[in-house]
């Protein structure tokens, strides 16, 4: 299971993907029983790493030139939660 989100900057830090991204993890993991969260952004994406560090993902690493925006290659980050990590992060946050 993948999850990642985006918002309008005129909603950026009012905490709105921090609850809808909790909410997914939580029925990802008690509902279909995922065991392993991936979440991928941008390497210049500092809000989404961010956030996804707030959440407790833990690193993976890079993939290089993994993703093109705007018709232009990127590095893509990725990070995951696996399974006893997904409930201690989702203890931690609620």
């Amino acid at each position: 299971m993948e999850l990642g989100c985006w918002v309008v900057r005129t909603h950026e830090g009012q905490g709105a993907m921090r609850g809808a991204c909790l909410a997914t993890i939580e029925h990802a993991r008690r509902s279909l029983g995922a065991h392993r969260i991936a979440w991928t952004a941008a390497a210049e994406n500092a809000r989404s790493r961010a956030l996804a560090d707030r959440l407790g993902f833990r690193p993976e690493g890079r993939l290089r030139e993994a993703g093109v925006h705007h018709g232009r290659r990127q590095d893509l980050d990725v990070s995951s939660l696996i399974g006893d990590e997904i409930d201690d992060a989702l203890d931690a946050q609620w």
